[in-house]
């Protein structure tokens, strides 16, 4: 935190009253000793002025002078063997946005994640992520995602190669307002899927006081149908 006075000749840029800023964060860890991991993390931002850490080049362990960009959250975390939940909620702010645009909200966002793990069939994990996301004033999307994931166990051919598939289910309903970015009418709901197959070649050569290892890989994949470009999110 710190604290300055302000200026004692005003200006059109140059208003009266104090300037300040406040950074903190906090974690509570109630799984030491146990079987589960159990946090809680709390992180806030707050800055009276946007240029009040570029002008007084504040620079701490939490306060880079050249960041804009402002994140208040709250995350729980809970993990146990082959289970974990996530909660949080944020708010982020830019600095350098003049308009009620600089703000965007993210809550809640609820992740949770299991994995069902089988001699026969390798690893079934299942995933699912509610969230609500406000940003640029009025714009709005609420979505809930399933994704299922198979991992093979890996076989091994008389020649050596160690080949698996993977494959990949998603479930994508979501409501939006004001974005042209998706669908705005009505609950949208979108399936998608992906089937890979990986095959790669390990090799190790042994040398007196040195070894070398090289491996390989390939993979064709295979994805029917619609997908969305999520390369900018």
């Amino acid at each position: 935190t710190s604290y300055t006075e302000g200026y004692k000749n005003t200006s059109t840029t140059k208003t009266k009253g104090s300037r300040n800023h406040i950074f903190a964060e906090l974690d509570f860890d109630w799984s030491q000793n146990q079987s589960y991991e159990s946090k809680l993390s709390l992180k806030t931002q707050r800055v009276s002025n946007d240029t009040y850490f570029r002008i007084h080049d504040i620079n701490t362990a939490l306060v880079d002078s050249e960041n804009t960009n402002l994140e208040n959250k709250i995350i729980y975390d809970f993990n146990k063997d082959d289970m974990y939940l996530n909660i949080s909620g944020s708010v982020y702010e830019n600095l350098r946005e003049k308009t009620n645009s600089r703000y965007e909200y993210i809550a809640p966002n609820i992740l949770f994640g299991k994995s069902f793990f089988t001699e026969k069939f390798g690893t079934v994990s299942f995933k699912t992520n509610a969230l609500h996301r406000n940003y640029e004033v009025d714009k709005h999307i609420s979505s809930v995602t399933n994704d299922v994931v198979w991992n093979s166990n890996s076989f091994i051919t008389p020649g050596g190669f160690i080949n698996s598939i993977e494959s990949i289910f998603k479930n994508t309903n979501y409501e939006a307002k004001n974005t042209s970015d998706y669908k705005t009418k009505g609950i949208v709901n979108e399936f998608s899927g992906v089937l890979s197959y990986k095959s790669s070649l390990p090799m190790k050569k042994e040398k007196d006081y040195s070894s070398n290892i090289f491996s390989p890989t390939f993979m064709v994949r295979y994805s029917p149908g619609h997908m969305r470009n999520l390369s900018g999110d």
